[in-house]
């Protein structure tokens, strides 16, 4: 018997990014991809609709509602949601502002393979990212 899956969103308004991550999470044994965004606005009317994930990875820059404003919906009415940014953005206020939204961990977007699923098994065990 198998244990169930962790679900997973994706917020990114590149297709590109939304299939690659989607695929990798996928090989993930104990993640699946529930659905995916092209923005904020999208993702939020999919969440507030019953598509409730584990967690979410969220692109900062996105049109119709970016990260920042996103991560304060979620944290404001889905507190248990958890939030992984990921972005091309490497500033220190960025990184921040993301953090103080409600985000667990901020992950660059050339990051490894390896280091998403260390930071998606170590937030969905109630744990922060261990490289920020």
């Amino acid at each position: 018997m198998s244990r169930q899956k962790y679900k997973v969103a994706l917020a990114d308004d590149n297709p590109l990014i939304r299939r690659g991550l989607t695929e990798l999470i996928n090989s993930f044994e104990e993640y699946e991809i529930l659905f995916d965004a092209a923005n904020g606005q999208e993702l939020i009317e999919r969440v507030g609709g019953g598509a409730v994930p584990d967690c979410i990875i969220l692109d900062i820059n996105m049109p119709r509602k970016d990260g920042y404003e996103t991560a304060l919906w979620l944290r404001a009415n889905y507190p248990t949601v958890r939030v992984i940014a990921l972005s091309m953005i490497e500033e220190e206020a960025a990184v921040s502002r993301m953090l103080q939204n409600g985000a667990r961990a901020y992950l660059i977007k050339d990051t490894e393979p390896w280091k998403l699923k260390e930071t998606l098994d170590t937030i969905l065990a109630g744990g922060i990212d261990p490289h920020r």
